[in-house]
């Protein structure tokens, strides 16, 4: 079995509830100083600063359940609910909200900016696995043909990954890389999932993170796979073989890889080096006696050197690096 090491005190990260009491999160995404929460509310933080705004939620079909930040101007950002996206953005300095939903009323599962072209666009997967992509202007969107996608997500240079379990009765993964293009190069490699599903259960989904020519892929709590480059073949992560979400510690292809492991006694955060090594930077536990708290979401916030996790029951809380230096508000 593979160390995964406790960290020594200069290594220590600091971890905390940034929100307290806890509200419910589901989605949180940090890009350019700018942090975007939700839940059944909205919760931003702005570049620079340390004091969370809140705003009571705005749709009225349930809770938000996942959000995404544009890394460079104008800094658009988007949620979704049960069945419809909103993006928010300045236009000709007046606060717009742009409203997207599908035909027949299904959630968003994931959401993301990316490059298209010269343009960043919100890319969208709803939950039947069809992904659309807007327009510049967001006045309408573009269906891709791609069978069924299972997961979508961008890295701070805008370059975009998707990925499909579900498409292939053979067992194998397909992997899409979009980098700085609307071209679409894929590298397929086999997850040897014990148990694999036509669809990623609802309670346990795909999860995906790219930087540059990185991909990881974790497939429903069967492990996380890794490949640094498109001529590189996908590896299992040993240090990972329980994880949920994962994320990139920045846009290149040699970045850290966060990942979080679910236990039988306890769960804890992971962060995966280039060379190989782990280290384990937050462990949490069972709460009164009842299951292990979900982590739904987390997101590299690159200014603050800090780590974003989103908790229905823990609500939001922090991993900063030791080597940040302390923000002024």
């Amino acid at each position: 079995m593979l160390h995964t090491r406790l960290p020594n005190r200069n290594e220590a990260w600091d971890c905390s509830i940034f929100i307290e009491p806890a509200p419910v999160i589901h989605g949180v995404s940090g890009r350019g100083g700018l942090v975007i929460a939700c839940g059944a509310d909205l919760f931003m933080l702005r570049p620079g600063a340390e004091q969370m705004l809140y705003r009571e939620s705005f749709l009225d079909d349930g809770e938000m359940v996942v959000a995404a930040v544009e890394a460079r101007s104008p800094w658009r950002y988007a949620v979704a609910s049960n069945t419809m996206v909103a993006a928010f953005f300045k236009h000709e300095g007046e606060d717009s909200i742009v409203k997207l939903s599908a035909t027949d009323e299904i959630p968003a599962t994931h959401l993301a900016w990316g490059r298209s072209g010269d343009a960043t666009v919100l890319w969208i997967r709803w939950a039947d696995g069809v992904v659309v992509r807007t327009t510049p202007d967001m006045t309408s969107v573009e269906v891709l043909d791609l069978g069924g996608i299972d997961a979508l997500a961008s890295d701070a240079d805008g370059n975009v990954a998707l990925a499909s379990l579900s498409s292939f009765d053979d067992g194998r993964c397909r992997v899409y890389r979009a980098r700085g293009s609307s071209r679409l190069a894929f590298h397929d490699f086999d997850p040897d999932l014990p148990h694999p599903q036509p669809h990623p259960p609802s309670g346990h989904p795909m999860h995906l993170a790219i930087a540059g020519d990185a991909v990881a892929v974790s497939t429903d709590r069967g492990g996380v796979w890794l490949s640094r480059s498109q001529d590189d073949p996908f590896v299992k992560c040993d240090h990972l073989r329980t994880a949920g979400p994962v994320e990139f510690d920045g846009p290149t292809s040699d970045a850290n890889l966060f990942g979080v492991v679910v236990e039988e006694s306890m769960g804890a955060i992971v962060r995966v080096e280039e060379d190989g090594g782990a280290l384990r930077i937050a462990e949490f536990g069972h709460t009164k006696g009842g299951p292990l708290p979900r982590i739904a979401a987390i997101s590299w916030d690159s200014t603050r050197q800090r780590l974003w996790v989103a908790s229905p029951e823990m609500g939001l809380f922090t991993c900063t690096d030791p080597t940040a230096k302390k923000s002024v508000s």
